[in-house]
Parts: structure tokens; sequence; C-alpha cells
């Protein structure tokens, strides 16, 4: 998990890791109050590819957006809102390749 912070202040949350390793069950337990949102649901990504730019803090806000890897789109918009102070905290959550693959793909 890698946390940014500004001060005493946590801004943005990541959590990588291979498959099925609990990174969403660890979201979700640490922050049961933020609103869940996985991308691994079309639906959910065009929503969330509709979203204005200027709308994210209002429509989406504060959340866990998971697979978020799978709508690019996402990392400007959340970067977008915390430039603009209208968000506070988000976390991003995303699968990478594991060590053995990293390994026989760099072959």
């Amino acid at each position: 998990m890698h946390v940014i912070q500004q001060a005493d202040r946590i801004l943005a949350g990541r959590i990588t890791g291979p498959r099925l390793t609990g990174k969403t069950t660890l979201a979700r337990q640490k922050w049961p109050e933020l609103r869940y949102l996985n991308l691994d649901a079309i639906e959910i990504r065009g929503e969330l590819r509709g979203t204005r730019t200027a709308s994210w803090a209002r429509v989406v806000g504060n959340a866990v957006l998971d697979q978020a890897r799978k709508e690019p789109e996402v990392f400007e918009k959340v970067k977008y809102a915390y430039a603009a102070r209208d968000i506070s905290f988000s976390v991003l959550l995303g699968r990478c390749a594991s060590a053995r693959s990293s390994a026989r793909n760099s072959r």
C-alpha cells in the first residue's frame, strides 16, 4: 500500500498487487465510509467516463476506485478534483504483474 501525504493530511492511497491478494478487502475494511466503485463493471466505467472533470467531486466524491487502470481518465479527474480541493481522499486499487510474470516478460 502506498499513501501520499501532505503534512498531517493523507491525500490518496494506492493499493496494488497480484490478483486475489486482498486489495479490495483491505480497502473496504479500512475505509468503509468511502463510496466503492468497481471499474470491472463496464456500466460504471461508462458513467465515470461521462462524468465531467469539473463535476467529479459532486458526482463521485471521495471514493475507492477498484480496477482504476481500466479507465485511465479517472487518474486525471481525481488529480483535478484534488488540485481544486474539491475532494480530500481517494483510494485507487489495481492489479500489478507478479514478480514471476514480470521476470518472464523481461526475457
